[in-house]
């Protein structure tokens, strides 16, 4: 018996391949779910409806630390695997081929920190003084529930900036499991945090819990792991670099950085920009539910991304050396998976919310109306595959899609602004529509050119 239960699960393992970095990318992410789902559950209950709005607010706003990192860490993703990818191929390598590309991710550590200390410290600047302004006297709530908390948590996020291209280099470096299993132990004690603070009554309060676990985590992990150390680069060559940053900053990452910069730029109007104009144009309630319920569907799409995710080292590493069938295959592989979970997924949590309503749930109420769920779950499956189609062309260290972000941005911002007036449910069908009409297109036909190259 024992025997036929390990032949199941060898079976099943080499259906939804998991390997060492998929398992703690996936246990992340899944965790993450879970988490979010009791967060979802304690929210309702210990904050109220318009605390709960500026709760998913805060985190949108926040997430405009996409115009001061500007793509940076996917740049620095993709130029690490390859540097990785040929200090790792074989014992043929010289020394001085060696001491090279160890320079090349010593360049890439030095160029990353000078350009994260100057933008930190521009976020916690713009986004302390600009949250102040947006946020003062809103829907006539006290200055009490808001004000001290936000200016902490620009602060601790600012800190996470600083702190987050070397983990994005040692992803590159083929490390995603180890990186995941540090998010994993990070996530775990600051939600746990979170909970606690949420149910001792502090209110928004419980925002700083997870930013705090990730400065002190990252931090530690990082002391430990002293990336640039142990590079062993001698003291010629390191002084070499240091002198060298903005030289290596202009030929090795600007030219694809502006391109992918635009890009995610871009991208945070058409992912993140609702919550806030429906803050601001049907109040904190509304701007609650919605916010809710694209962080639900946020977890949902990033689990299934997990499987792709966790190749981009391959992929760079097959591109690197060539291997233009296996590149294809991989990808072929691990997006199937990566629809099918969070298909299911989805279907899971409509069939849950179905649940609690028919039950009269308290955490119901501070959702959208099933209907409006049924189409940010069609959503959340198109952006899995734009993504995934992403992802498989950034690994090239091109970035094909700048003007397709552009172009969608504009009908996002446009749509979502005008359609907030009437309410919810036009938000949710003009963000639908404009990625099923205009972004998903497009992508397949850029994808589809790489595709055929690749073959």
């Amino acid at each position: 018996m024992r025997k036929n239960f390990t032949n199941i699960l060898s079976s099943l393992n080499k259906i939804v391949d998991i390997d060492f970095h998929i398992g703690f990318t996936l246990a992340y992410r899944t965790w993450a779910i879970i988490a979010g789902g009791i967060t979802i559950i304690l929210i309702p209950i210990f904050m109220t409806p318009t605390e709960q709005g500026y709760f998913y607010t805060f985190m949108a706003v926040i997430g405009l630390q996409i115009f001061f990192e500007l793509g940076l860490n996917h740049v620095l993703i993709q130029m690490s695997s390859q540097a990785g990818a040929n200090l790792r191929v074989d014992a043929s390598n010289s020394r001085e081929e060696i001491e090279f590309w160890k320079c090349r991710i010593a360049s890439l550590i030095f160029v990353a920190k000078s350009w994260y200390s100057v933008m930190a410290t521009l976020f916690f600047f713009v986004l302390t003084i600009g949250g102040f302004r947006f946020f003062n006297g809103s829907w006539d709530v006290s200055e009490s529930q808001w004000l001290t908390v936000w200016p902490a948590l620009v602060f601790l996020v600012s800190i996470n900036l600083v702190l987050s291209p070397q983990l994005a280099i040692c992803e590159g470096l083929g490390e995603v499991g180890q990186v995941s299993k540090l998010r994993l132990i990070q996530s775990i004690f600051g939600n746990a945090s979170l909970w606690a603070l949420l149910v001792s009554g502090v209110g928004l309060w419980a925002i700083l819990s997870v930013p705090i676990s990730n400065v002190l985590g990252t931090g530690l992990w990082l002391y430990r792991r002293k990336l640039t150390k142990s590079l062993k680069i001698s003291k010629r060559h390191e002084s070499d670099i240091k002198n060298n940053k903005i030289r290596t900053y202009l030929e090795l990452i600007y030219p694809l950085q502006w391109r992918i910069a635009t890009s995610w730029a871009s991208a945070y109007f058409i992912y993140n920009f609702i919550t806030p104009v429906v803050f601001a144009k049907q109040g904190p309630i509304e701007a609650g539910k919605i916010g809710l319920a694209l962080s639900i569907f946020n977890s949902l799409s990033t689990l299934g991304m997990s499987w792709v995710s966790a190749k981009v080292p391959k992929f760079g590493f097959h591109i690197a050396r060539n291997q233009r069938t296996q590149l294809n295959n991989l990808f072929a592989h691990v997006v199937p998976r990566a629809v099918g979970v969070t298909s299911f997924l989805g279907i899971l949590f409509l069939m849950a919310v179905s649940i609690g309503n028919y039950l009269n749930m308290k955490v119901a109420d501070r959702l959208p109306e099933i209907s409006i769920l049924l189409i940010l779950t069609i959503a959340a499956i198109i952006n899995l595959l734009v993504f995934s189609m992403s992802t498989y062309m950034r690994a090239h260290r091109e970035e094909p899609m700048t003007i397709n972000s552009v172009v969608s941005a504009v009908f996002m911002g446009f749509g979502v602004y005008y359609s907030s007036a009437s309410g919810i449910f036009e938000v949710a069908v003009t963000y639908t529509l404009v990625i099923l009409l205009v972004t998903l297109p497009w992508c397949l036909a850029l994808f589809r050119r790489y595709w055929l190259r690749a073959c």
